[in-house]
């Protein structure tokens, strides 16, 4: 079972959301709009279900997309 909680502290400490975000039964986060990675990681500490806009990752040190959104749009 996903800790709802420790997932909402999880995205608002690592990711800016230009936009509305929600969860879905699974624990993964969607975003309307853009995404934001904000600090440095090697992986990504939530899963993302997909996001309506950009995902902005560059300069950090992700080894594995696993976590990353199933899709794009």
């Amino acid at each position: 079972m996903v800790d709802r909680d420790q997932v909402q502290k999880l995205l608002y400490t690592h990711f800016i959301v230009h936009g509305n975000h929600s969860l879905n039964d699974q624990g993964e986060v969607i975003v309307t709009g853009d995404l934001t990675l904000r600090t440095n990681l090697a992986q990504l500490p939530v899963r993302f279900a997909h996001v309506s806009g950009k995902v902005r990752c560059e300069r950090n040190h992700l080894s594995t997309l696993e976590g990353a959104p199933l899709r794009c749009v």
